[in-house]
């Protein structure tokens, strides 16, 4: 076409501004699901360059130092909310522009590797603006922790593309395979690459020589020291905890995924995060059958319809291979989930794509001036603004847990994630009788479906809930169930302890301390509580011994300082009680309660003066502190009679 607008610069240009047109409305959006322990709460924050070690030797769970049933090796996932931690803090605005970024960057690569690799350009620029503009990928782009699929996805399409270049350009071939080396850090779904690339390089070239394909042979040794290095640093395989399931349940499920996935590509409308699915009860399920078929049926179709064979191949082989690690033949922690579309949905938008350029008729549209563009091209791009409106509507759904969530039980009501995550959001917000209801929702057992729950922290989560609603006898029971699924769970341990306490058995709360001290000697919340304890019964030496136990960890934890000043004032030795409220102090001058305290202990010791010093800075700190308006009130009033 002799006044054609369409080329390379102007189709990137095209897919950029797509792809961060329809996701510019998912920057306002918060911390949301797993966003709380992954970066809310530091976990993925790499901090040291202890930090940094692990985080290449052990399970992002495990170097994180929180528990999980989920083998993830994500290194690279961690370094980069390390790095976005050390540019933006605290803001989630940073962590979803990056999110966006990369959606932009892989919607580039799928369009430069599409072009490289296909006969025809329309069809890599509009299957490009459909990959970039799909509602199915707002899970993965609008929640920051879907993160770790996008850098797969950022580090496979790279290294396509530089692969492809590298054709004309060796030099690229070393950056081809340090992207695919990034993409095997960031998820393990990125060891389909060497696939990938066979497959497009046989799209590309329309036959089979050994000669492009000796050049996969890195690719294919660096996957098999992944899988062993893999191996070495977690122990296995698998992203998840083993499930038996006989092959005559999970082979007709897993089609019926697959069913649901091909129309959420199709028909991308009912969205939402539920990973449960019930399980199909015989190999003759009807549901599994109508599944097959209708998968059977847009192959077919493809096939005799879709366009230009090769390109179709492509698209078709590229979705069934990418879909591989997802089909649960080998554990996986969610049988279904929106995210895991991501990269399979690359070789839909080509076939697609294909179809569009062949059914769409052959017409320029355009004016002579400004260029020509095919009339494929035109619908396809429309088609791209459809489903960019339908993202555009669906990132706001992402803005908070609430909102998400309850999205999720009015599309899916059996959610047990999706209530245990209602539950933390009502119990952050103090709404603990709601906290417990949803926890308890959580924790019901459907026994035909599987889904994904962490259910000893639902159950920690109701015991703290019941404790914050005075029922103590309920909490044990809680935290010891949720004990007896994950033993040494700390967070249930200190909860039960606490419980413990409340009703009154002190023995068993600091027994419960000590088991935590003997596996890990210098555990510092341990000792914290255990000298709460040992102060509630008046065992002051103890008590003191505890926290100064703490302070050996950590010399700046206020709060150690101020309770250790509180014990040395029962036992009659002032100034060193004194000593320990001016370094509680010191770690946070306007904390009003350590301004009371030293009021008191002036109050105790007869010092008037100094004692309405303190009372008064700390009523400054809060007006409405009474006990400290009482004791000054007292004082001044004394001070009067004399």
């Amino acid at each position: 076409m002799s006044n054609s607008i369409l080329n390379i610069r102007n189709g990137a240009m095209a897919v950029i501004a797509l792809a961060l047109l329809v996701y510019a409305n998912s920057l306002g959006g918060g911390f949301v699901w797993a966003d709380h322990t992954v970066i809310g709460e530091g976990r993925a924050i790499l901090g040291s360059p202890a930090d940094w070690a692990r985080a290449f030797t052990q399970p992002l769970w495990d170097f994180t130092g929180s528990d999980s049933p989920g083998g993830y090796f994500r290194p690279i996932a961690a370094a980069s909310y390390t790095i976005d931690h050390a540019i933006w803090g605290e803001n989630p605005f940073g962590y979803h522009l990056t999110n966006v970024l990369l959606h932009a960057f892989i919607s580039l690569f799928v369009f430069l590797t599409l072009a490289r690799a296909l006969p025809s350009l329309s069809v890599a620029l509009i299957a490009a603006l459909l990959f970039a503009a799909h509602p199915v990928h707002t899970e993965a782009v609008a929640w920051i922790s879907g993160r770790t699929g996008l850098l797969a996805a950022l580090g496979i399409s790279a290294s396509l593309f530089f692969f492809l270049e590298s054709e004309r350009r060796p030099g690229f071939f070393g950056i081809s395979l340090l992207f695919f080396a990034f993409g095997l850090g960031a998820k393990e779904s990125a060891v389909l690459t060497p696939i990938l690339l066979f497959l497009v390089v046989r799209a590309k070239n329309g036959r089979i020589s050994l000669v492009p394909y000796r050049r996969l042979v890195p690719y294919a040794v660096l996957t098999v020291v992944y899988i062993f290095y893999r191996q070495w640093a977690l122990g296995g395989i698998g992203t998840g905890s083993a499930v038996a399931i006989p092959p005559a349940t999970l082979v007709p499920t897993m089609l019926r995924v697959l069913g649901g996935y091909l129309r959420l590509l199709l028909l991308p409308i009912g969205l939402h995060t539920n990973d449960a699915v019930y399980l199909s009860q015989s190999v003759f399920d009807p549901r599994a059958f109508f599944s097959l078929a209708a998968i059977a049926g847009f192959v077919w179709s493809a096939l005799k319809y879709g366009g230009e064979r090769r390109t179709v191949l492509l698209g078709l082989l590229w979705t069934a291979t990418a879909l591989l690690p997802f089909l649960n033949l080998v554990p996986l922690l969610h049988f279904r989930a929106e995210r895991l579309l991501y990269l399979p949905s690359i070789g839909f938008v080509i076939v697609l794509a294909a179809a569009l350029e062949r059914w769409i008729p052959h017409l320029p549209a355009g004016s002579a001036k400004f260029g020509r563009v095919p009339s494929s091209v035109l619908a396809g791009g429309a088609l791209a603004l459809v489903l960019g409106g339908m993202t555009i509507a669906r990132n706001p759904v992402w803005k908070d847990d609430r909102t998400l969530f309850e999205d999720t039980i009015r599309k899916s009501p059996y959610a047990p994630e999706a209530r245990y995550m209602l539950g933390y959001d009502a119990y952050e917000k103090g709404n603990y009788s709601e906290a417990a209801q949803h926890f308890t929702e959580s924790l019901r057992i459907d026994p035909n479906a599987i889904a994904f729950l962490p259910t000893p922290w639902a159950l920690a989560n109701l015991g703290y809930s019941f404790q914050k609603l005075g029922d103590s006898a309920s909490a044990v029971r809680a935290f010891q169930r949720a004990i007896q699924i994950f033993p040494g769970m700390e967070r249930a341990e200190f909860g039960l302890a606490l419980a413990l306490q409340n009703l009154g058995e002190s023995d068993q709360a600091i027994a419960i301390y000590r088991s935590v001290l003997t596996r890990i000697p210098r555990h510092e919340d341990a000792h914290y509580n255990l000298g709460i304890v040992y102060e509630s019964m008046d065992s002051l030496a103890r008590a003191e011994e505890s926290y100064r136990n703490v302070l050996d960890i950590n010399p700046s934890r206020k709060e150690a300082h101020t309770n250790l000043g509180s014990v040395l004032a029962q036992m009659g030795r002032g100034e060193e009680a004194l000593a320990s409220y001016h370094a509680a102090l010191h770690q946070d001058a306007m904390d009003p309660k350590v301004h009371f305290n030293v009021g008191l202990l002036y109050a105790r010791n007869g010092q008037s003066a100094p004692a309405i010093e303190a009372l008064t800075e700390a009523l400054a700190l809060d007006s409405t502190y009474s006990d400290a308006r009482e004791l000054l009130e007292f004082l001044q009033s004394q001070a009067d009679e004399r």
